[in-house]
């Protein structure tokens, strides 16, 4: 910043110290933000949400990586116990890591998730739930109760039966054959009033 003609050097100095500091405020915003630890976790989560073992060219394009990227991080992962390589160079999560990338999951879902559900709420009057797919159930994350007196409600860690809840069959819907079988089995498909879908068949066309 050039020093106006007449304008004492103090002065100037103090004005650019100033006109400095919002660019120095910023910088120092994200300066112990590691995008290392961050693509790390992200590859967690995309061995996670895969219905199985990936090989690297499935994880790199997931990732938006070269393969070489990716080799870097999938082979410090698997040095580190997160991951485990098998049979033809395909990766998976290691016994115990499955909860700890649920949880970040998890995480993640409820700030995105917790605003647009508050403002449906006020707007419908009516309570509103969010459930979350886990490795073999189907689990309610978090419930905005509606402020009428007489008002359905929801239990937040109550685990949706897949035949008989809207949450339960609307994750089921968008499920594989293999992850919609994996839930059948875990879950039980049980009767719960005479309306409950109680079969295969129906519910497969529900």
């Amino acid at each position: 910043m050039a020093i106006k003609r007449g304008q004492p050097i103090e002065e100037a100095r103090a004005t650019r110290t100033k006109a400095a500091a919002p660019a120095v405020k910023s910088r120092g915003k994200d300066q112990y933000f590691s995008r290392a630890v961050a693509k790390a976790l992200e590859t967690l989560e995309v061995l996670q949400a895969g219905d199985g073992p990936m090989a690297l060219h499935e994880v790199a394009q997931r990732l938006q990586l070269s393969k070489t990227s990716t080799f870097r991080l999938l082979r410090t992962l698997e040095s580190s116990g997160c991951l485990t390589a098998g049979e033809f160079g395909k990766y998976t999560l290691a016994p115990g890591v499955q909860s700890v990338v649920s949880t970040q999951t998890v995480a993640r879902l409820l700030r995105a998730a917790i605003p647009p559900m508050q403002q449906l709420s006020r707007q419908l009057r009516e309570t509103t739930s969010l459930a979350a797919l886990f490795d073999n159930r189907m689990e309610v994350i978090a419930v905005i109760e509606s402020p009428q007196p007489i008002r359905m409600s929801n239990i937040v860690g109550h685990i949706l039966p897949p035949n008989a809840s809207s949450l339960g069959k609307a994750i089921m819907a968008f499920q594989n054959e293999e992850r919609r079988e994996k839930l059948l089995r875990s879950c039980g498909v049980y009767r719960f009033t005479e309306q409950t879908i109680a079969d295969r068949a129906g519910l497969e066309q529900e």
